[in-house]
């Protein structure tokens, strides 16, 4: 069990809870609908962000101020290749989504779902950490002031157990369960990781961060795909299932 600002998540057996999810993902790789379902109203994409060095300090830039001009080549299939970023930018991270991008989704997602203390998170099971052992040993809990306090130790167990996991186009994943905040519970050192594929019990809207792609896809209601994309603390932009994708 892994525990982020009091929310619980546990690894979970129960992978036909992705059924109805799965059953409806377009083949591996073909389009956006590879990776968000078919049959939700609307559908969006959050652009992670990249970073700009200026005098030996990383600061976050979205991708609209990558490059001149780059606001007006900001498209629905926009690469970041695209923008043609300078030496001076580091690339947007892959396959997470960062923890201040992942705290204002999950707020908003929150509003959106009549099950938020019931969802289900995938994690790709190819992460090293996922088998446990020292690499782990980070997601022990600590309060904000840990600094002031002796570090705690114990033995760290896998954080996906040896079971059945859910076989999404291209990806199998561990399946993990807990209340909608609990999407933040490995996004901490060493992991720096979001769900990969998460929605709630009542499949009102579904997540995904692949991990070979810089941008995260939501499907769901109108109203929520409108509040996300007027929200600031996000850059995202509209989406169909059938844009194309590029690692």
């Amino acid at each position: 069990m892994a525990v982020e600002d009091g929310a619980a998540v546990e690894w979970s057996s129960e992978v036909g809870a992705a059924d109805r999810i799965v059953e409806r993902l377009h083949p591996f790789a073909s389009d956006v609908g590879s990776f968000v379902p078919e049959g939700l109203e609307a559908y969006a994409r959050v652009l992670h962000p990249a970073r700009r060095v200026e005098q030996g300090r990383r600061i976050k830039v979205r991708w609209a101020g990558v490059a001149p001009k780059a606001a007006t080549a900001i498209h629905p299939a926009v690469q970041f290749e695209e923008l043609r970023p300078g030496p001076e930018i580091e690339p947007p991270l892959e396959g997470t989504l960062e923890r201040d991008e992942l705290d204002a989704l999950i707020e908003i997602l929150a509003r959106h779902t009549g099950t938020p203390r019931s969802c289900w998170f995938g994690i790709w099971e190819g992460y090293g950490w996922m088998q446990g052992g020292r690499a782990v040993a980070e997601l022990v809990p600590r309060p904000a002031h840990w600094w002031s306090r002796r570090r705690r130790r114990r033995p760290v167990e896998p954080v996906a157990p040896p079971g059945p996991r859910v076989q999404v186009p291209g990806r199998s994943l561990a399946l993990h369960r807990g209340p909608i905040e609990a999407a933040a519970a490995f996004c901490r050192p060493p992991t720096f990781q979001s769900p990969n594929l998460w929605w709630p019990a009542d499949r009102a809207w579904c997540v995904a961060s692949d991990i070979d792609l810089a941008s995260t896809y939501l499907g769901g209601t109108r109203a929520l795909v409108e509040e996300m994309l007027g929200d600031r603390r996000l850059e995202a932009v509209p989406a169909r299932l059938t844009d194309p994708v590029h690692p």
